[in-house]
């Protein structure tokens, strides 16, 4: 048997889940991506293309969370299932191990360049990864 840890109680999960669902059928949300604006307007929601705002509805929210499937899988660059979200699964991997990267770039894998991500208060140190000066 596997230990788990649980931080949320059900109520509040659904209490977290409802003020989510409110907030989205009341002041919406901004999308820059004019296809799922379209995809949403053929649903119901109300759109302002000008604005690229949308406020659901609360049956567009509840279809999606009756369909949304229960777990989904992270994949390395070569396409391989590294790691699959859902149930009880724990993960920690934090991005500063990669010994590689996807450069997106060049869309080659590489090793990587730097070390850690520099001081956020800094405006003339380098950026993670890259050897080039933050502006």
């Amino acid at each position: 048997m596997r230990p788990t840890v649980k931080f949320l109680t059900d109520d509040l999960i659904g209490k977290i889940v409802d003020e989510a669902t409110e907030i989205l059928c009341t002041l919406g949300v901004e999308l820059h991506n004019p296809d799922v604006l379209s995809m949403l307007s053929d649903h119901g929601a109300e759109i302002d293309m000008d604005r690229r705002h949308v406020v659901f509805t609360h049956e567009i929210i509840e279809k999606a969370l009756e369909t949304v499937p229960g777990s989904c899988g992270l994949y390395d660059a070569h396409g391989e299932q590294t790691h699959s979200l859902g149930g009880t699964n724990v993960y920690f991997t934090p991005g500063s191990g990669a010994l590689n990267v996807l450069d997106y770039e060049t869309n080659e894998i590489r090793k990587r360049l730097g070390g850690l991500l520099v001081d956020a208060s800094s405006t003339k140190g380098d950026t993670w990864d890259r050897g080039k000066q933050m502006p």
